[in-house]
C-alpha cells in the first residue's frame, strides 16, 4: 500500500476588487533556494472560473507518494494561472511526483 502526504495551499483575495482563479496553481518545490523535483502535475478534473470577492479564501490540494527516495523540500513556488511572478513559502514535503487538485470555494 502507498503512503501519502498532503499539503493544503490557502489562496485569499487581498485586492479591494473581485477577482476570478480558473486553471491549477503551479508548484514546485525548492530545497536552499535551488528548485528540487519536477513541476507538479494537475489533477486533470475540469475547473470551472471562481469568482473571489475580497477578503475572501479558496484552497487547492497538493498531494504525492511519500515511499519515493527524494530529498525533502524546505519551501515550496507557488505560481496561479495566469498571473505574473511566484510566491515561496515554507514547506516541508518530499519531492516525488506532486499531484495539484482544483481550487475549492472555502
Amino acid at each position: 500500500m502507498s503512503q501519502k502526504q498532503y499539503a493544503t495551499l490557502r489562496f485569499t483575495n487581498v485586492s479591494s476588487r473581485t477577482c476570478g482563479l480558473g486553471g491549477y496553481a503551479g508548484v514546485q518545490l525548492l530545497r536552499g533556494g535551488h528548485l528540487l523535483g519536477k513541476p507538479s502535475s494537475t489533477a486533470g478534473v475540469p475547473v470551472p472560473l471562481i469568482r473571489l470577492a475580497p477578503g475572501k479564501a479558496v484552497t487547492a490540494q497538493v498531494s504525492g507518494p511519500t515511499t519515493c527516495n527524494a530529498d525533502v523540500s524546505d519551501r515550496v513556488r507557488i505560481t496561479l494561472p495566469n498571473a505574473p511572478g511566484h510566491v515561496d513559502t515554507p514547506l516541508l514535503m518530499r519531492a516525488c511526483a506532486l499531484v495539484v487538485g482544483p481550487f475549492q470555494v472555502l
